[in-house]
Order: C-alpha cells, then sequence, then structure tokens
C-alpha cells in the first residue's frame, strides 16, 4: 500500500508545518489534545502501522494549530 503510506506521510508533513508555524512543540501538541509525545512523533512521521488518527482527533489538531482539517488532510487552503 505504497499510496496510503504516503498519503499517511502527506498529513504528517502538514501537521508538521502547522505546528511549527503555530509555535508549538511535539509535546505542547500532545500534552494539549492529551495524548502522548510519541503519538506525535508517529503522526508527523505518517506511521500509520501501530496507531491510526480518527477524523475527530485530526480535527482537535486542527483546532489547536488554528487551521483546518481540510487542510491537514489534502493540503488545500480554506
Amino acid at each position: 500500500m505504497v499510496g496510503r503510506e504516503t498519503d499517511l506521510q502527506a498529513v504528517g508533513r502538514r501537521v508538521r508545518a502547522a505546528r511549527q508555524s503555530a509555535g508549538l512543540s511535539q509535546l505542547k501538541l500532545a500534552r494539549t489534545i492529551g495524548v502522548s509525545l510519541s503519538t506525535v512523533v508517529r503522526l508527523e512521521r505518517g506511521d500509520g502501522r501501530k496507531q491510526r488518527v480518527d477524523l475527530h482527533r485530526l480535527r482537535e489538531i486542527a483546532d489547536v494549530l488554528d487551521v483546518t482539517a481540510d487542510s491537514l488532510l489534502t493540503g488545500a487552503d480554506a
């Protein structure tokens, strides 16, 4: 499933970019949304093998980073 891996990696890159733009560390984001640091690290790497991020969690991340969930999923500007 190379396509799926690539999609998860792209979402991870967008989450990382939005987090950095918001001036948050990975640890601060993790604490704010109530997950472990390793969960945020895996998300930003696009590593969905151990844990998948559901849409509810992605919306929480988007809200904290002041972006839309769609922009994290697709890269589309809102």
